[in-house]
């Protein structure tokens, strides 16, 4: 077919055609897709086998720290007790006594929590604090008048102050009484032995000078006589006249001091020294009853009554778990925060005791009021997330720095391997200098080809690929050198072959070199 101006050429045009440019035919085509779908499948396994990381070496270097992480965790745990026990006991006194009732509102509060709290009662203060410093007995806590403790005594501590316990001086007089210097000459009656009021009886007795005997009325040297009948029977000896004076502790609404105020004939010291009395030992306080702060219709006291008193503190061992220190705290904020007689408002519990220290969680509390997390949690849950943080922040701050050198070692411990190998290749190349270099040839090349081998088995992590490449270029760098020396060594020994060859000793002359030769101008 022509063209005005153009020749045409009819042939097939040449397209591109995979089959042609190949040279493939249908079944090659499949035999390709099956290879390239085996290939990316050989891809995808060598991918997954070499993982970014190595997880051995992970372990191993992640390993010590976590083990030592989770010893120190257990042993904090252990020591520092997470949760407290289910139940706590307190020694009181009397089950009649002001102290038993303190115990049983406590006792209600600490249900709240999902704590027992079981109530002892005792014979006094005495026993109290000997069961208390008995490691024996299972008691927790105690309630008792300050200054008895000791004050060097590190299995015991306070929680605060609780509340004023007043000193009476109860007694039977035609005439009003205003020192302790009057009970000169008397018989007294301070309580049954082992008990606060005998405690103090004899501390404010001491403090006037005065000296007792307890078995015979007035005998020589002693000028005060002393009896220890309990409650009931001193208040009916009193009244009796068997007895001139009682001097007894109680809260002002305690029912004995009631019934010692009300009985006819019966009067109670205002002691004119009882600031001097107070500044001279430090567990007294100076406190004043107003007139008719006992009975207002009564109008007892008739006039202001001025007489000391001490605390009524509550104790626990040293080792008692701090959580119920706190949940002791609280009860003893909740019962005896408002005003009374004594005290204004929220002025107990607090510090006013001054023998024994105070717990570390007590004085935070006084301090602090209750922890934050006790204010909107239940108790075990705040509890458990108040001693987890005590562990957490310290374990924390060894967390911290560990976090940075982890990665180091692990990167140490991936480049000790390559390392090693780095120290074979310059032990081959300081070989390079020997005379004898030419006859070692063979041998280089073999540990060149050993090394090479060694570094193809070698697994390492992606992360560390490029290293091992480098290490590869440094050995062909080497194994070239080694050639490289070898050739130099060996071509220099075929130079120096001829040279001495030429330079040897020539025969003298007229000296046949071999048979057959003459020298020279001779003849053969």
């Amino acid at each position: 077919m022509r063209f005005p101006g153009r020749t045409v050429n009819l042939r097939t045009p040449a397209v591109w055609n995979p089959c042609h440019a190949a040279n493939l035919s249908v079944g090659n085509l499949v035999a390709t897709r099956d290879q390239l779908a085996a290939f990316t499948t050989r891809l995808r396994e060598s991918a997954a086998r070499r993982s970014t990381v190595s997880l051995s070496d992970l372990l191993v270097t992640i390993a010590p720290p976590v083990i030592v992480f989770v010893l120190i965790v257990t042993a904090c745990f252990h020591f520092l007790k997470p949760l407290p026990p289910r139940t706590m006991m307190i020694a009181t006194g009397n089950a009649r006594g002001i102290y038993s009732t303190y115990a049983e509102h406590y006792a209600q509060l600490f249900r709240t929590a999902g704590i027992t709290l079981k109530v002892m009662h005792t014979q006094g203060a005495g026993d109290n604090l000997a069961l208390l410093k008995d490691p024996a007995n299972h008691l927790d806590a105690a309630i008792l008048q300050d200054g008895v403790a000791p004050q060097d005594d590190p299995a015991v501590r306070s929680v605060g102050a609780i509340g004023y316990e007043p000193i009476w001086v109860f007694y039977r007089s035609p005439r009003p009484w205003s020192r302790l210097s009057d009970l000169a000459g008397k018989r007294v009656n301070i309580g049954r032995w082992g008990a606060g009021s005998q405690f103090f009886a004899l501390e404010v007795l001491r403090e006037a000078g005065l000296t007792w005997n307890v078995e015979a009325f007035d005998p020589p040297g002693h000028n005060v006589h002393l009896t220890t009948l309990n409650g009931q029977e001193a208040l009916d000896a009193l009244r009796a006249g068997q007895l001139d004076a009682v001097i007894t502790l109680g809260d002002p609404s305690a029912a004995t001091v009631q019934a010692y105020f009300h009985s006819p004939g019966v009067r109670a010291l205002s002691l004119t020294q009882a600031e001097a009395i107070a500044r001279h030992r430090p567990f007294l306080h100076r406190i004043t009853i107003p007139r008719g702060g006992i009975d207002l219709n009564a109008d007892l006291p008739d006039a202001d009554l001025e007489t000391i008193a001490t605390t009524s503190v509550v104790y626990v061992r040293a080792d008692v778990h701090p959580a119920l220190v706190t949940l002791l705290s609280q009860a003893m904020r909740e019962t005896h925060g408002e005003p009374g007689l004594l005290n204004a408002k929220h002025e107990f519990p607090s510090d006013k005791d001054q023998t024994v220290p105070l717990h570390a969680q007590a004085e935070r509390f006084l301090r602090n009021g209750p922890p934050l997390l006790m204010r909107y949690l239940p108790f075990w849950l705040a509890t458990l997330l108040d001693r987890t943080f005590v562990v957490v922040v310290p374990l924390l701050a060894l967390l911290i720095p560990a976090t940075r050198v982890i990665p180091q070692v692990y990167t140490w411990r991936i480049r000790r391997r390559l390392d090693r190998w780095y120290g074979e290749l310059k032990f081959l190349e300081s070989e390079l200098g020997r005379d004898d270099i030419q006859a070692e040839r063979n041998l280089l090349l073999d540990r060149l080809a050993w090394i090479e081998q060694q570094l193809e088995m070698l697994r390492l992590p992606l992360s560390f690929s490029n290293q091992l490449y480098v290490l590869r270029e440094h050995l062909e760098l080497v194994r070239r050198r080694v050639l490289r020396v070898t050739r130099a060594s060996i071509e220099a020994a075929a130079v120096t072959a001829p040279v001495t060859a030429a330079v040897s000793p020539s025969p003298l002359p007229g000296v046949s070199a071999s048979p057959g030769v003459s020298a020279p101008g001779g003849k053969t």
